[in-house]
């Protein structure tokens, strides 16, 4: 599932069933001398051995889990089975069994990106290369970008690429060719980021076009070392995880915790690169 980083939707799936199995389990061990029950979570997730931002979010599961003194289970499968995760969106779910939504705020998240595109890049055309159109998370992300940067005075066009690498490549290529006025490329996602990075690359253009953007991949964090990508908005894997676990806990033990519990981003270049890698 290539386009697994694009949002927490999976998370969000895998949370979430987190929640529905620890609390839909009921009476669990007595602690000891017969006082309150012991909490057991399980978590599934995309296999962390396919993918750096997975393998992180199981640690910091568990590593919340241990914080609050509850036992933690990782179900997670070993491979990307398609037939395992059909159900699995990459969206914002709302039903009556889900307990708690915990996710990026892709909006206010590539607001921040947008903010930081207008202090970093000088006014003029900024070319978008998004996920699908009517998905809720590629619309989300380049509506926050595009709100910005247009109320400060930026052309922006935006380009469909269905969260295909290969389809930014060649429409980055593309639009570069018939605008070499741009000034900046933003890819909805990392994969697509670094496709137009190339693009730029190709056309003689680094240091002239600037790129973002948008998960905090490794290969990103690389690129931004490099001094090639020149910046990205991290999901906050590690305070998703800390929330979830925390909201998850407090439910179990009856007491209020918020619905939804969005998260944002935050944005990684040269300054800070190291601290994040």
């Amino acid at each position: 599932m290539n386009r697994m980083l694009k949002s927490f939707a999976l998370v969000l799936l895998a949370l979430l069933c987190v929640a529905g199995v620890a609390i839909a389990g009921g009476g669990g061990e007595k602690g000891e001398g017969g006082g309150q029950e012991k909490i057991t979570i399980a978590y599934t997730g995309y296999p962390g051995g396919l993918s750096a931002f997975w393998a992180q979010m199981a640690q910091y599961m568990a590593e919340e889990a241990e914080a609050l003194g509850v036992e933690f289970l990782d179900m997670s499968p070993t491979e990307a089975n398609a037939a395992m995760q059909k159900d699995a969106v990459d969206t914002a779910i709302d039903h009556p069994h889900i307990s708690a939504l915990a996710q990026t705020d892709n909006l206010a998240s590539a607001r921040i990106l947008g903010q930081y595109i207008v202090d970093t890049t000088e006014k003029g055309k900024v070319i978008i290369l998004g996920g699908t159109l009517g998905h809720q998370t590629g619309d989300a992300r380049r509506d926050g970008v595009r709100q910005v940067l247009e109320a400060n005075g930026y052309t922006v066009i935006f380009r469909a690429c269905n969260w295909d690498p290969a389809t930014a490549l060649e429409t980055a290529t593309n639009e570069l060719a018939a605008n070499p006025d741009a000034v900046a490329v933003f890819g909805c996602w990392d994969p697509g980021a670094l496709a137009g990075l190339s693009a730029v690359k190709q056309r003689g253009l680094l240091g002239k076009v600037k790129v973002y953007g948008f998960d905090g991949l490794p290969d990103a964090l690389k690129s931004i070392k490099n001094g090639e990508l020149t910046a990205t908005v991290k999901q906050d894997n590690k305070q998703m995880a800390q929330t979830t676990m925390r909201a998850l806990v407090a439910q179990i033990n009856g007491q209020e915790s918020v619905k939804k519990l969005l998260i944002d981003g935050f944005v990684i270049d040269a300054s800070n690169v190291d601290q994040n890698m």
